[in-house]
């Protein structure tokens, strides 16, 4: 896992233009790039830093900070251009130039950021202890809401998801859902699936509290099974974007077949397929089963 510093085209930013200024938040939300250099790191999790060339020659500008982007084109039916997609940016546009030495960027912006750019631990610490967000991204204040109410299981799951939701129950919406697509398998009801989990704050809240290496397979499978254990409802964005941090391939192995003991989801199969699209030198090992299996299960 690791997060990404990239250089946005003034094309991209075309619509935002009138906006840009120190303080400002630009309602962004995505990254259209074909460039994949960068994806093995960024989908394990991590955020991507947009950039731009500030009023001034040499300035360095951050304009967005995308938490735990998705990439496009892993999903049945999405149509959305490549690049990468996360909930709108919460990050004002901040003045970065005094981390140029710092994220060694020594050259013009056009020359430094041919590829964006993947951080180092301690560049990506560098860059939030500047926005005050050390380890944290920017989560909105949640309200505590009551337990959500017993509904007829003789009324359709999908109207027990629209109560659901109308008060504020996210998580039981989503198993509600999820029971609305096991029953037809529409790749409509996964896609709203898919953006009920984005609402999550569960999804914008990190599962560790510091980077996560291979090396750290038994604690980071000790956290990632004490969330599993505890909710895994709650916990599901973090178990799905954490599924393959800290650990080697018989800790993803273990658990994808701990997910294949909750009843089928479609955000499984969606996690697997981006996992290996995105990891295509992974030896084909006896691993692979229990991986695949609930891929073939719940896509």
């Amino acid at each position: 896992m690791a997060s990404v510093i990239a250089l946005l085209e003034r094309a991209q930013l075309k619509k935002h233009a009138k906006s840009v200024a120190l303080g400002a938040v630009l309602p962004i939300d995505s990254f259209v790039t074909s460039e994949r250099s960068f994806a093995t790191e960024l989908s394990y999790g991590g955020a991507l830093y947009l950039v731009i060339e500030g009023a001034n020659p040499g300035e360095l500008w951050l304009v967005a900070a995308l938490e735990a982007p998705e990439t496009s084109g892993v999903r049945m039916g999405d149509k959305r251009k490549p690049g990468w997609y996360s909930p709108v940016n919460v990050t004002p546009v901040t003045d970065i130039s005094s981390l140029r030495g710092k994220l060694r960027i020594r050259d013009d912006l056009g020359t430094a950021f041919e590829e964006p750019r993947i951080l180092t631990p301690a560049m990506d610490r560098a860059v939030r202890e500047l926005l005050d967000e050390v380890d944290a991204p920017v989560i909105a204040h949640v309200e505590t809401v009551a337990k959500p109410p017993a509904l007829d299981r003789e009324l359709p799951p999908l109207e027990r998801a629209v109560r659901y939701l109308a008060g504020g129950h996210i998580a039981t919406a989503i198993q509600a859902l999820a029971e609305a697509w096991r029953a037809s398998r529409a790749p409509v009801v996964a896609d709203l699936i898919d953006r009920a989990t984005r609402l999550q704050p569960e999804y914008h809240r990190p599962l560790f509290d510091r980077r996560m290496s291979w090396d750290d397979d038994k604690e980071a499978t000790k956290i990632w099974n004490a969330a599993f254990d505890a909710d895994p409802v709650s916990a599901m964005p973090q178990l799905l974007l954490n599924l393959a941090v800290g650990g080697g391939e018989s800790a993803i192995s273990q658990r994808a077949k701990r997910l294949a003991e909750l009843p089928l989801d479609p955000r499984f199969g969606a996690r697997v397929v981006e996992l290996l699209s995105s990891r295509p030198s992974w030896d084909v090992g006896r691993w692979w089963l229990p991986v695949v299996d609930l891929w073939l299960r719940s896509k």
